[in-house]
C-alpha cells in the first residue's frame, strides 16, 4: 500500500461533489470550502479528502470528510483516513491551532469510532447546528 497526500484544488471539486452525492449528502460548493483541503490517494485511486478552516483562537475545525464510495477496500480506506487525520493535524499544529473541531451525523458509528481512534473525543450531545446564508 502506497498512501499518497496531495493538495486539495478547484479541479477536484467535481470529484469530491460526486463523492459528496453518491452518500446523498449536500454538495458542498467551492466558494464554502476553506483554502486548505487534502486527498489521500492509494495507486492513482483517490480515496477520501477532507478540509481544515482556520479560526482566530486555539480551535481549528476540520470538516466535510468525504471517501470515494467506489473504493471498496475497507482497510486501506480506514489507513487512508487515519493518515488524512494526521496530516491535517499537523497543518492545524503549524498554524498554532491547539484543538481539532468537527461535527459528524450521529448515526455515523463507524466514522465515529474511526475519530476516536484517533484521538477525538465526543465535545457536546444533543446539540443540532443551525445556519444562516447572508
Amino acid at each position: 500500500m502506497q498512501l499518497s497526500v496531495r493538495r486539495f484544488t478547484p479541479a477536484d471539486h467535481p470529484i469530491l461533489s460526486k463523492w459528496w452525492s453518491d452518500w446523498n449528502f449536500p454538495i458542498i460548493l467551492l466558494p464554502q470550502l476553506p483554502q486548505f483541503g487534502l486527498i489521500i490517494s492509494n495507486e492513482n485511486a483517490d480515496i477520501c479528502a477532507g478540509f481544515c478552516y482556520r479560526t482566530d483562537s486555539a480551535y481549528a475545525l476540520v470538516e466535510y470528510f468525504v471517501s470515494n464510495k467506489q473504493f471498496k477496500d475497507r482497510k486501506i480506506k480506514k489507513t487512508a483516513f487515519d493518515r488524512l487525520f494526521t496530516e491535517l493535524e499537523e497543518y492545524a499544529r503549524k498554524c498554532g491551532h491547539l484543538i481539532l473541531s468537527t461535527n459528524i451525523h450521529s448515526k455515523e458509528r463507524s466514522f465515529q469510532k474511526r475519530l476516536k481512534d484517533n484521538a477525538f473525543f465526543q465535545g457536546d450531545t444533543n446539540m443540532i447546528n443551525f445556519l444562516k446564508k447572508i
